[in-house]
This record gives C-alpha cells, structure tokens and sequence, in this order.
C-alpha cells in the first residue's frame, strides 16, 4: 500500500481536537469524497466514499485509541487503506495533528490519481477544512474518552463519569484562557477595540459552552446510572452544541 502524510496546527488545545476526531459520524462535514460514516459500535466503522470517480464502501476497525494522543483504524473489507492520527499539544493552546494513510489503488484509474498526489492532496485539504471546522465551532460536537488497543475496547469508565471531556478540559481550558487575556490586553492596548471586542466574546462563547458541556456530562452519568442510557456507543454521539 502508498503512503501519503499531512500535517496541520489547529488553535485549540488538544483535547478539543481530539474529542472532535472520535466523532466519526461528522467526517463528512470536512473529508473530501467521505459520503457517510455509520458508527456501528464502539470499534467498528463503516464507510461510504468516492475515490478517482468510483463509489467505495468498507468497513474500517478502529484499533488504536488513546485519549488526546492517537486514533488509529485499517479496513476489514472492501477497499483496502488504513490510518493513524496522532496529536501533541503546543504552547498557548494549540494542537499538532500528524495523519499517516496507507491507502491501496483498485484499477488503472486510481494508479493514476496516485501518481498525480490526488490522494496526498485530499489528506491535506481534510486536515485545513478540519481546522476550520474546529476553530470555527471552537468546542466539540461530542467525545468519547474510552480506550481502545488491538482493536479492543478496554476501558471506557471514562465515558460514563466524564463523556464529554469536560472535566480532563480544565487545564487546557485555562491555559487558553489566559491566552486570550493576554491578546485582549494586548490589542487593547494597541487601540484595536473591534479585536479586542472579538477575544471577549471567545471568552464567553467557550465558557458558556463548556457549562453547557459539564450539565450534559451530569445528565449522560445519572442516566447511565439509573438505566437509561443509550448502550455501549452513546458516548460517541454527544452533542455539545448550543
């Protein structure tokens, strides 16, 4: 199989961007070609996407998952390709996303497309349009926390007492924080108002949200508690939107 690589700096910190890749529903808002992807249970996907002109589908375990480190997958069927993410957080509260994907041409048509880097400049628009979509929104659609090795799910107390990342949130919440105080200081300063305006408003869109956040984070935990939950899967499809 080809190798292709990309690399993106997203402006949240690393929890938020990871949180945001384990929603695998959502890749169709930023994946070039990525038609649909059906989360069928805390380890397996599948996926309906056009390569080179062609509708593929597959089925994709996820065998790797660490929570704010890596996510790694390779198909079970169909089309042949696998995958690894991996994050690394930065200074002031930004991330470092490194994707490597092996991918396998099927026919003539697709060699082709390889060898014009097709394929690498899809991976590199997927990561910008991430970016976007993240820094954008500034707060995850949902998260799931759980762990996975080998393929494995192996721990997922993490969904039930903190589903949304909430609580693992707080440092680099804070440290963001303090990040954007010093840029409102700063074009404050500068006689800049309107950007300064715009740092303050962040500040209260990103606290309001994160509440938002932890009172869903208690209501998922009780109901899970008392019997009510959705299954194994629920934590994948949290929604933390206002």
């Amino acid at each position: 199989m080809a190798e292709v690589t990309a690399t993106v700096e997203v402006d949240v910190p690393v929890n938020v961007a990871y949180n945001q890749w384990t929603q695998f529903e959502d890749f169709p808002h930023f994946m070039e070609g990525v038609e649909e992807v059906t989360q069928l249970d805390d380890a397996t996907l599948h996926w309906r996407a056009e390569i080179a002109g062609i509708e593929r589908e597959w089925d994709a375990r996820i065998m790797e998952q660490e929570p704010d480190r890596v996510v790694s997958w390779q198909s079970t069927s169909g089309a042949r390709n696998a995958g690894r993410v991996v994050f690394q957080p930065l200074e002031s509260g930004r991330t470092r996303i490194d994707l490597t994907m092996d991918h396998e041409p099927e026919g003539a048509v697709e060699n082709i497309g390889q060898a014009l880097g097709i394929i690498e400049r899809r991976a590199e628009g997927d990561l910008e349009r991430f970016k976007e979509f993240i820094e954008e929104r500034g707060i995850e659609t949902g998260a799931w926390r759980g762990e996975i090795h080998g393929g494995q799910v192996e721990d997922q107390t993490q969904q039930i007492t903190d589903p949304t990342g909430f609580l693992h949130s707080i440092p680099d919440m804070a440290e963001w924080t303090f990040e954007q105080h010093r840029k409102l200081v700063e074009t404050a300063l500068d006689g800049k108002a309107e950007e300064a305006g715009q740092y303050m408003a962040d500040m209260l869109l990103r606290t309001s949200e994160l509440v938002k956040a932890a009172y869903e984070a208690r209501l998922q935990s009780a109901r899970q508690e008392h019997g009510s939950g959705q299954g194994a899967s629920a934590g994948h499809h949290l929604s933390a939107t206002l």
